[in-house]
């Protein structure tokens, strides 16, 4: 079976900052940093996410004029995907993360488990084949966290590589466990 991997630290420990090199975030003085065999070192985000490696980031950062709906979308859209396809794989994530009612709502009313929900709807529109989840359930209550480990084993199931950040142990051994 895949595994779903904690990759644990305090804060400050450098979780995001590794997050940052594999996603070209940041700039790495040296070194080399693989996926499938390809070098992703010195490529850009939107070039490291064409070959199929997405992130989330700790922060949430949702666009505030936009719907639900719209935020998961655009990601994909601005990826040159087609907008109808789009938007029905999108319809379809926030079905299974539970928030498929708040799709024509702006994020700023949403609960922040609602919107942590909503960025990982982001990242999975694309099919991801690895997704860094920066503290994806961190602070978030038991259902949201339950909600978002099980869409997350799904995709496991599907074929993604998942590594999952956090200062917690709690989460982190919840991380690291056989997916399904």
């Amino acid at each position: 079976p895949r595994l779903i991997t904690g990759l644990i630290g305090p804060n400050g420990a450098g979780k995001t900052t590794v997050f940052n090199l594999i996603t070209g975030f940041l700039r790495a003085d040296g070194g080399s940093i693989r996926y499938k065999g390809e070098e992703l070192l010195g490529l850009h985000p939107h070039e490291v996410e064409t070959r199929g490696v997405v992130r989330t980031f700790q922060h949430l950062r949702l666009w505030g004029k936009m719907t639900v709906l719209e935020n998961v979308v655009m990601p994909a859209v601005i990826a040159g995907r087609k907008r109808r396809a789009a938007e029905s794989r999108a319809r379809d994530l926030l079905d299974l993360l539970g928030i498929g009612d708040k799709a024509r709502q702006a994020p700023g009313v949403l609960s922040g488990g609602q919107r942590q929900r909503v960025l990982v709807a982001q990242a999975l529109i694309g099919a991801p084949g690895l997704l860094l989840l920066d503290e994806p359930i961190t602070g978030l209550d038991l259902p949201s966290q339950e909600t978002i480990l099980r869409v997350i084993d799904e995709e496991v199931a599907r074929g993604a590589a998942v590594v999952f950040s956090t200062h917690h142990v709690e989460e982190a051994m919840r991380a690291d466990r056989p997916a399904g």
